[in-house]
C-alpha cells in the first residue's frame, strides 16, 4: 500500500506531539520528584494515595491520644511515689511514738506533724492537670476528696482510642488509689487521734494498716507502669504503620529517577 505524503506528515506531527507530551511530563516529574502530579496521571493510584493519607491522619490522632495518656500516667506515677514517701515518714513517726519511751507530750507534737501530712495527702489526692482533678473520675471538675478524706468523685476510668477498634483505660480514681483495701486517710486520721489521746495500743495498731496502705499505693504504681508499657507498644506500632504506609505512598507517587533519566 502506498503511503501518501499527507499520511507521512500526519504521522510526523503526531510523533512530535507525543514526544513533546512525554518531554513535558518528564520535565514535570523532574521538577516535582513525583510521577503522579494530577489525578489523570494515575486515577487508581491517586485514590489509593488519598486512602493511605486518611489512614495516616487517623494515626496522628491516635498518637496524640497516647501522648495525652502518657502525660497523665507519668504525672500520676510521680504523685504516687511521693505518697509512699509521705507514708514512710508517717510510719517512722508511729514507730517512734509506739515505744515505751514516748510520752503524752511527744505524742501530741507528733500528732501535729501527722495532721500536716494528712492535709498534704489530701492535696495530693486532689492533684490537677490544668483545671481537671485527675483522680476524680468523670467528676473531674470538682476535688476528688473533701478535707476529711471522703471521696466524692466516681469510679469511671478515662479511656482513649489507641488504634482502629482498640481502646484502653488509663485513668486512675482516687477511690482505687486511697480507699480500695485500706482507707489510707482513715488510717492516718486514726493515728492522729491515737497520738492526741496518748493511746499506745492505737498507735501500735496503725503500723500494719500503714504497711497495707504502702502496698496499695505500690500496686497502683505497678498498674501505671503496665499501662505506660502498653502505650509505648502502641506508639511503636503506629510508627511502624506510618513507615510502611509512607513506603506504599512513595511507590505510587515518587518518580524513579534512574528510569526517568534514561527515558529523558
Amino acid at each position: 500500500m502506498r503511503i501518501s505524503t499527507q499520511q507521512t506528515y500526519n504521522a510526523l506531527v503526531n510523533n512530535l506531539a507525543n514526544g513533546m507530551d512525554r518531554l513535558l511530563k518528564s520535565q514535570e516529574m523532574f521538577a516535582s520528584g513525583k510521577k503522579v502530579n494530577k489525578p489523570s496521571d494515575d486515577p487508581v493510584g491517586v485514590r489509593q494515595v488519598l486512602d493511605y493519607k486518611d489512614m495516616m491522619s487517623g494515626m496522628v490522632q491516635y498518637q496524640r491520644n497516647i501522648d495525652h495518656a502518657a502525660s497523665y500516667l507519668n504525672e500520676s506515677e510521680a504523685v504516687l511515689s511521693g505518697v509512699n514517701d509521705t507514708l514512710a515518714r508517717i510510719k517512722e513517726i508511729a514507730l517512734n511514738e509506739a515505744t515505751g519511751t514516748a510520752s503524752a507530750q511527744t505524742r501530741a507534737s507528733a500528732a501535729v506533724e501527722v495532721g500536716q501530712l494528712f492535709d498534704h495527702l489530701i492535696g495530693v489526692g486532689n492533684t490537677r492537670i490544668g483545671d481537671k482533678y485527675i483522680f476524680a473520675g468523670f467528676k473531674n471538675n470538682n476535688p476528688a476528696f473533701t478535707s476529711a478524706g471522703v471521696y466524692q468523685g466516681d469510679t469511671n476510668e478515662a479511656e482513649i482510642e489507641v488504634g482502629i477498634g482498640r481502646k484502653m483505660a488509663y485513668g486512675l480514681t482516687g477511690d482505687d488509689i486511697f480507699n480500695t483495701t485500706t482507707d489510707i486517710y482513715t488510717v492516718i486520721s486514726d493515728l492522729k487521734t491515737a497520738l492526741e489521746t496518748n493511746n499506745a495500743t492505737g498507735i501500735q495498731n496503725s503500723l500494719n494498716n500503714i504497711d497495707s496502705g504502702v502496698n496499695q499505693i505500690s500496686n497502683n504504681v505497678s498498674r501505671i507502669g503496665a499501662r505506660l508499657n502498653r502505650l509505648t507498644a502502641e506508639s511503636e506500632n503506629i510508627a511502624s504503620f506510618k513507615l510502611e504506609t509512607e513506603k506504599l505512598i512513595s511507590n505510587i507517587e515518587d518518580a524513579d529517577f534512574a528510569k526517568l533519566v534514561s527515558e529523558f
